[in-house]
């Protein structure tokens, strides 16, 4: 279904199961068909609401109502759940799914949310002398130099579409996604298929729909511009919280998610051994299993 929000758009959102409802936020490159098979074995117990965030999935012509694109998610969030009328629901996110829920938390929203599981996501996105383990560990400063550089040469093009932007830039904004997107996995035989297949232009539409691609940009510069950090935030949590770490996640270092935890009593970790950034894909089973323990 569509729910229009108050600035006139329409979210896509699919509803799912039968019994209490659960909201589940997909992270960036992603859409709400990227849970459909982790659901499936709970739907006859519980009713799943899953939106595609402004830029994605079939929301991807659904612009950006705020400078900062997290600001958008966690208010169409907060929003989404006092349309259908959600009453003590779980929320669920996961990468810049969980960003948008823990904004929405700050924003003062939480009050249709019972409870919170924080996917793989770290307590900042740029690393600082006090919380070094932000997006990429290590690899950071070169990577957010590559995408900088690229981010820079689009603003000179006038923001085109993606339709508009030249051959040469497209291989770049394809090798800086495989990049990222390689990152997400630990497996080293994944990794090159991931990079390979992400690396070709012509096939990056498919991980990030043209139609959203003015979104894309905005989220890309928001995470070099913007100093996200959780800390205050985690320490001051409105919910019991479940942080879900993948034990070898090269996108945010185990190292620093396992400090979330230690800001609030109303916080707990578990910890995937061997499982990179995509834990649902990566390890599957264990992923179902803590997602049944959850809502129960």
């Amino acid at each position: 279904m569509f729910v229009s929000m108050r600035d006139g758009h329409r979210l896509h959102v699919r509803i799912l199961g039968r019994g209490a409802p659960c909201v589940l936020v997909h992270g960036f490159a992603s859409s709400s068909s990227s849970w459909l098979p982790f659901v499936a074995p709970l739907l006859h117990r519980h009713r799943f609401v899953v939106p595609d965030l402004r830029g994605f999935g079939r929301s991807q012509r659904a612009p950006l109502r705020a400078s900062c694109p997290l600001d958008t998610y966690a208010e169409d969030l907060g929003e989404l759940a006092e349309q259908l009328d959600l009453r003590d629901a779980p929320l669920i996110g996961m990468s810049m799914g969980a960003l948008s829920a823990v904004r929405c938390f700050e924003r003062g929203r939480a009050q249709r949310f019972s409870r919170y599981m924080h996917i793989d996501q770290g307590l900042v996105i740029h690393n600082a002398t006090d919380a070094p383990h932000g997006l990429l560990g290590a690899a950071q400063p070169g990577f957010f130099a590559r995408v900088a550089a690229l981010l820079d040469a689009l603003e000179r093009l006038g923001q085109p579409s993606y339709a508009a932007v030249p051959d040469a830039l497209k291989r770049e904004l394809a090798g800086v996604f495989s990049e990222f997107a390689a990152a997400a996995f630990t497996h080293p035989q994944v990794r090159d298929a991931v990079e390979r297949a992400t690396a070709r232009p012509q096939l990056l539409p498919w991980f990030l729909p043209s139609a959203g691609f003015r979104t894309h940009v905005q989220i890309m510069r928001a995470y070099l511009e913007h100093r996200y950090d959780l800390r205050a935030a985690f320490a001051d949590l409105p919910v019991p919280s479940l942080v879900l770490i993948g034990g070898a996640s090269r996108m945010y270092p185990p190292e620093g998610q396992r400090r979330i935890a230690g800001l609030s009593e109303r916080a707990r970790a578990v910890e995937l051994p061997g499982v990179g950034h995509m834990l649902p894909l990566e390890a599957p089973r264990a992923f179902v299993r803590e997602l049944q323990t959850f809502l129960a």
